[in-house]
């Protein structure tokens, strides 16, 4: 059963990645400066203003905000995991 389930997670992840290469390889053949400032301002400003404004009134400290932010959310398993570690390392 565990087998079935890792296959089927690694035939979908190469999907993924043979679909998205097929797609985006003709887009970055010729970079503008607006594609390049867009996907730095995704990178930063677009993933961290999202957890920072989910996190207001969380107490937690700025540089736990944007780790958050930094390293992305992938659902609210990462929000969970971040405020176990809060409370585990809390006096």
């Amino acid at each position: 059963m565990e087998f079935g389930e890792r296959l089927g997670s690694l035939l979908a992840s190469a999907s993924f990645l043979v679909f998205g290469a097929a797609i985006l390889g003709p887009a970055l053949q010729h970079p503008t400066w607006r594609m390049v400032v867009y996907g730095l301002i995704s990178l930063t400003v677009i993933r961290i203003l999202p957890v920072a404004l989910a996190t207001v009134g969380t107490g937690l400290r700025t540089v736990s905000i944007a780790y958050i932010g930094w390293f992305g959310t992938r659902g609210l398993a990462s929000l969970v995991f971040g405020l176990l570690g809060r409370a585990v390392s809390s006096p």
